[in-house]
């Protein structure tokens, strides 16, 4: 039976025939993805980003133990819950898988039963846990994002790009004389005006990382990783010029349609340069474009409109 909630359950083992056993037993409660040994299990974390992980604790090379410490190291694996499974059966065993930083331990051999029933307990909580956190760092009218969780991505990827050495692109988005549209139109209407940029600036954010925010009021930003200059470049122009086809009336406006001024920047992440200076440069770059005459995108290095 093939389970269809979405759930993703990483089994950790060093013997093939338990990760067998295990996705049989479990295959119904959620998708089940199998990791030979320690090394290969915080590899498929990091890729898989599942909701529950089940960690044999006796392994050659990378033991339980060792895989739920760098799991908690991980700021993006730290939040999954494992459990430890062990043939050891004294207090000391499971104390020290807790220790390590395991949510629960289940003794070898496993009863099919009470490996389901604490499963999906585990899973339940998870549920609620991803639903609680998506709501926490969604925007209350678009439904996007919101600035707090922005700029959280920010700070990662900064880090993450200064590893790699790749680039990183930001886009500041700003609804041109959006008061006025307030003034003239409502602000029911206002509203109803920002979800529907929200969603197509949703819709242009493609790149598997990249994702756009409300960053408050009519002001919008994305976050584009791994993407240089000259595509920023482009992206700007394509939203500038999505919002535009919108051709949502604004009377208010000297171009009586909705209309934006984006500004771009893309850096690669040095030492000496913190996620402050791409937002200034996004932000002097959207000044510029204002400042020609709005309707159009600046990116942070142009001394003329971009477009």
């Amino acid at each position: 039976m093939s389970n269809t909630n979405g759930m993703k359950i990483l089994a950790i083992d060093d013997d093939s025939f338990t990760l067998a056993m295990i996705a049989d037993m479990l295959g119904d409660l959620a998708h089940v993805d199998c990791a030979n040994g320690g090394a290969q299990g915080l590899t498929a974390a990091a890729e898989l980003k599942p909701d529950l992980i089940l960690c044999d604790v006796v392994m050659p090379t990378v033991d339980g133990h060792a895989v739920c410490r760098q799991l908690r190291a991980d700021e993006d694996t730290k939040h999954i819950p494992v459990v430890c499974v062990s043939g050891a059966c004294a207090e000391s065993d499971e104390i020290a898988a807790l220790n390590a930083g395991a949510s629960d331990f289940i003794r070898k051999p496993l009863s099919a039963a009470l490996l389901r029933a604490r499963v999906q307990a585990h899973l339940d909580r998870a549920a609620e846990v991803a639903h609680i956190w998506d709501l926490a760092r969604r925007d209350g009218l678009t439904g996007i994002f919101n600035r707090r969780y922005f700029d959280e991505r920010l700070e990662r990827e900064w880090a993450r790009h200064r590893r790699s050495g790749q680039p990183l692109a930001i886009g500041i988005v700003d609804l041109d004389r959006f008061k006025q549209f307030n003034d003239f139109y409502g602000h029911v209407k206002g509203d109803q005006c920002l979800v529907q940029v929200a969603d197509l600036l949703r819709g242009c954010a493609r790149r598997p990382d990249g994702f756009a925010a409300r960053y408050g009021g009519e002001e919008f930003v994305y976050l584009l990783p791994g993407m240089s200059m000259d595509e920023a470049d482009r992206f700007g122009a394509a939203v500038c010029g999505a919002i535009r086809n919108m051709a949502q009336p604004h009377e208010s406006s000297e171009f009586h349609i909705l209309t934006a001024s984006i500004g771009m920047a893309s850096v690669r992440p040095i030492t000496g340069l913190a996620p402050s200076d791409i937002i200034r440069m996004a932000d002097r770059a959207l000044y510029q474009a204002k400042l020609a005459g709005r309707n159009q995108h600046m990116n942070s290095i142009a001394t003329k409109p971009a477009n």
